[in-house]
């Protein structure tokens, strides 16, 4: 089945903008639908909710973050947009099922060259402009 256009310009407007403050509600302005509308079509369509597929997006990115070893937890945190470290944390563990500090340790007791990461980002969403809207449905 092919993806709702609204759902595809939802998780690409959330693949370019991660690391922003974006919720559920932004998006759904941004995209001129109503917020239920929204969240009723990405769950259908996607399998997982809106505000999952943001934390998904920006937990895989932190563990591509994490495995480059440039950065602190703290800094890796922040760069993909979580504001609050704590939050960062639980949503790691809830996604990764093993916290960033021990993800860290297991990173760095792996023989070298270290892998890719483990867990594949959500495939992103090819092309198109976000500042076009789709006539209204009714």
């Amino acid at each position: 089945a092919r993806a709702n256009p609204i759902v595809l310009r939802a998780r690409r407007y959330i693949d370019q903008r991660y690391a922003e403050k974006i919720s559920l509600s932004s998006i759904a302005a941004e995209l001129g639908v109503a917020r239920n509308y929204l969240s009723s079509l990405f769950h259908r369509d996607c399998g997982v909710t809106l505000t999952t597929y943001i934390h998904q997006v920006r937990i895989g990115h932190a563990r591509l973050l994490l495995s480059s070893g440039v950065r602190s937890l703290a800094e890796v945190a922040e760069a993909v947009g979580y504001s609050n470290y704590r939050h960062f944390y639980r949503s790691f563990l809830r996604i990764c099922e093993v916290s960033p500090t021990k993800y860290l340790k297991q990173l760095r007791s792996a023989p070298v060259p270290r892998p890719a990461a483990p867990v594949a980002l959500p495939p992103p969403v090819a092309g198109g402009d976000m500042g076009q809207r789709p006539p209204t449905q009714v």
